[in-house]
This record gives C-alpha cells, sequence and structure tokens, in this order.
C-alpha cells in the first residue's frame, strides 16, 4: 500500500495507542483519532485526492489498513486485549455511521459499506469457533450491530462533529 500515514499495522492508530499502555486516556486519544480519521468530509477528500493521483492514499486504502490494525490483528490478552477490542468496536461503529449517514458522501458510504461487509465475511466463521469468550462475544456483538445496518440503517444516530484539540498530540515533540 501507499503505507497511510497514522493508520498503519505498524505505526498505526490502533497499535501506537495499544502499546502506549493502559485506561481510559488511552482508549479517550483513541476515539478522538478515529473521529478526526472517520470523519466524512475528510474520507470524501481522500477519495477525490487519490483520484487525482493514484500516489495518494484512497479513503479504502485507509480503512483497509483500520481493519487490520484492529480487527485481523493477532489477538492480545488481558487489558491490551480490552483496549483492542474496544478499538475494534469503535472503527465498526464509525464506518456504520459512515454507511448509515444520509448526508455523508455516496462513495464514502460505498467504501465503508465495502469494509463493513469484508469485516462480517471475515468474522462469520470465527463468531461460532473462537474459544475465548471475550473474542467470541466480540465478534457476535459486531455482527449483530452489522446485521442492525441491514435491517435498520436509520436506526444509526449521525456523526457528531469532530473538534480537535489544540496542539500537538501527547508524546508528538517538533523539532
Amino acid at each position: 500500500g501507499h503505507g497511510i500515514r497514522g493508520a498503519g499495522p505498524r505505526r498505526g492508530i490502533a497499535r501506537r495507542s495499544l502499546d502506549a499502555g493502559s485506561g481510559q486516556l488511552v482508549f479517550s486519544g483513541v476515539r478522538r483519532d478515529l473521529d478526526v480519521l472517520l470523519e466524512p468530509s475528510r474520507a470524501a477528500r481522500m477519495i477525490a485526492t487519490s483520484a487525482r493521483d493514484a500516489s495518494q492514499p484512497g479513503f479504502a486504502e485507509l480503512t483497509d489498513e483500520l481493519l487490520r490494525a484492529t480487527w485481523y490483528a493477532e489477538h492480545r490478552q488481558g487489558m491490551e486485549g480490552e483496549l483492542q477490542r474496544r478499538t475494534g468496536g469503535l472503527v465498526l461503529e464509525r464506518l456504520l455511521l459512515l454507511a448509515a449517514g444520509d448526508d455523508v458522501d455516496s462513495a464514502v458510504r460505498a467504501i465503508a459499506l465495502d469494509a463493513i461487509q469484508r469485516l462480517d465475511d471475515w468474522l462469520q466463521p470465527r463468531a461460532a469457533s473462537e474459544k475465548d469468550s471475550a473474542w467470541r462475544a466480540q465478534y457476535g456483538f459486531a455482527r449483530y450491530r452489522i446485521e442492525r445496518l441491514r435491517v435498520d440503517p436509520s436506526g444509526f444516530a449521525e456523526m457528531p462533529p469532530v473538534t480537535v484539540p489544540p496542539g500537538e498530540p501527547i508524546g508528538v515533540t517538533l523539532d
């Protein structure tokens, strides 16, 4: 891929946050980062920019990398596993909101829905066969939420506007 800054499985948002430690502070940072990465107008700009210049990453690549860094990544245990499950749940939630959003660009909705469908295809065999009860529950709940989108997309609330706090993210230094 093009190596999307801030979303890759090695240096990406989910990986960085899970490696940084545990607790609510880390999770709230993940939530804020996902709100920015998956903001509807930003996603539409990514699609347009990639269409004009193929060397630029597109929104589909971002969704692929987010799924690889969360859902498809090797399972962690303990608090790291809990943060991984919660981060994966947030990625799915944001994709569901994009797919269901009447005010969201149709190309963004289509790519979000495609990512959701690919995730559901991946989850299907794992939801019943997963040995770890926490991961099995996560898979089952994700499939339930995806089915809810199919049955009643209007049941998903609109995405709240994103307000990025001023300054650099914690841990970032300017040289």
